[in-house]
């Protein structure tokens, strides 16, 4: 975008923006990501483009060489140092007022930058600018109708929720594509069946949400029971908006359903918020807003007025945020002992800390392919998560969370290990889930320990820089 970022920053109205890409592997996203930016509608002198390759194995780093060989400066790391350190080596050195930092697998909104850089011009004490992340394809909503039955009531032990359909599968494909699935509202958490085998019930009306393919028609699977007291068959329905779509009967037996979808269903796709800011739990873990928990099931709110307003907000999400430069000088940047993950929380519990503000922009949006370069939940994620987590409560939150937090993931880790060592003996050449899991939550312990004494000292710092007890905390907790 630009060769001398002071030279053209001099004649323009609009503050210069350096906006990072931190690259590894992302060779299936970078190319879309950085199209995206490059259309920004944002004046090209006030605006570079930089590529921070944590020495990529894949062709990503060749591709951009290739598509953009004038309009992206790219910086080599020399290998993968992880979020923390990429993003550091660019943002030490933009010579702007502002930094933003932009994931590989996201795609921004031609006009994402403009109402970002307003929003720090127009607050001195905003240190950070924080866009509405949305999944990067909508979901169709399809709804399942059943009646229900408390065990309770029937007799069936102590459960009280009122329960409809046992849901063991469900997959969707759409010209032979695999089409994602996720539970949404009116499911329960996920169970073991009396063999095993995974379920959620449905709890009477529920909800799944199907990414929006290109096109082809849609087709449904659903692998379903009804267990009754009395053994007899349930009634249900399959619908897409006002639309019927499938009629079924379901008794205690797992049985197939398969189904098309109408041809205008995906004019009913919405949009839906994977992030607009985050808050703190009580148990020193952060959660996005846009996250929703309902019944021990969890998945992403649609987008709507909750998420319309701007305001202020705990913290950011570093998949896409602006930041200003003269509150990264004055609080440091990211924490180099973070790989991964929890490095944005623990820059927005400093900043905050000293007088800083996170403030939610809703006319800024970006697209997000969620986990689209680090899978969620494999074994890297969880040793980087528990460990960060660790981390970052030991480092801010009062010593009763930190206690817990520490005594809980010890707790956690030895339940990994004794369900590793049941899965080993119930069916030992099977893939070692649960070893796998647990080797990476003992990592992540051992890690901790070994960054304990560091740790502190940067706990002892952080306390003398402003409020460290709860009241940096609670006023935030309520907002879910």
């Amino acid at each position: 975008m630009t060769t001398s970022p002071a030279g053209n920053r001099a004649g323009s109205k609009t503050p210069f923006v350096t906006v990072v890409v931190l690259n590894y592997n992302a060779e299936r996203f970078i190319g879309p990501c950085l199209r995206s930016l490059v259309a920004s509608e944002y004046p090209n002198d006030s605006m570079e483009i930089v590529v921070v390759d944590n020495a990529s194995t894949d062709r990503s780093l060749d591709l951009v060489r290739e598509e953009f060989p004038q309009g992206v400066r790219i910086v080599e790391a020399g290998s993968n140092c992880g979020f923390s350190v990429g993003n550091n080596l660019a943002m030490r050195h933009a010579p702007g007022p502002y930094v933003a930092l932009v994931n590989p697998d996201t795609e921004v909104a031609p006009d994402w930058l403009r109402p970002l850089a307003e929003t720090l011009e127009a607050d001195p004490a905003a240190g950070a600018a924080q866009p509405k992340l949305l999944l990067f394809q909508d979901r169709i909503p399809v709804v399942i109708q059943s009646p229900t039955f408390t065990p309770k009531s029937a007799g069936m032990g102590g459960d009280e929720r009122s329960l409809g359909l046992r849901v063991q599968s469900v997959e969707a494909s759409s010209d032979g594509a695999c089409v994602p699935v996720e539970f949404r509202s009116g499911f329960g958490g996920a169970e073991l069946d009396e063999h095993g085998r995974g379920f959620r019930w449905s709890l009477g009306e529920a909800e799944l949400g199907l990414a929006c393919p290109d096109g082809g028609a849609i087709r449904l699977r659903l692998g379903a029971s009804a267990p009754r007291p009395d053994g007899g068959k349930v009634c249900f329905s399959v619908r897409v908006g006002d639309e019927p779509v499938f009629d079924g009967e379901a008794d205690g037996k797992t049985e197939i359903f398969e189904f098309d979808l109408p041809a205008g269903c995906r004019d009913l796709a919405r949009p839906v918020v994977q992030n607009a800011g985050s808050y703190p739990l009580p148990d020193g873990s952060s959660r996005d807003r846009g996250t929703v928990i309902s019944h021990g099931n969890v998945y992403y709110d649609w987008d709507g007025p909750a998420y319309s307003d701007k305001r202020e907000v705990f913290s950011f999400n570093g998949a896409g945020v602006l930041l200003r430069k003269a509150m990264l000088s004055e609080i440091g940047y990211f924490d180099e002992s973070i790989f991964m993950y929890y490095e944005d929380t623990d820059l927005a519990i400093r900043a905050r800390r000293r007088g800083w503000r996170v403030v939610y922009v809703p006319d800024s949006t970006i697209r997000h392919h969620h986990s689209g370069v680090a899978v969620e939940w494999s074994p890297f994620f969880i040793s980087h998560v528990f460990r960060s987590r660790l981390y970052v409560i030991l480092k801010h939150w009062p010593p009763v969370v930190a206690f817990r937090a520490l005594a809980g993931d010890i707790v956690g880790t030895l339940r990994s290990g004794s369900a590793s060592a049941r899965q080993a003996l119930r069916q030992p050449f099977r893939k070692p889930d649960e070893l796998a899991n647990f080797a990476a939550r003992l990592g992540a312990l051992l890690w901790f320990i070994r960054m304990l004494p560091a740790a502190l000292v940067r706990r002892a710092g952080e306390r003398r820089a402003g409020p460290h007890g709860p009241e940096l905390f609670e006023p935030w907790m309520a907002d879910r």
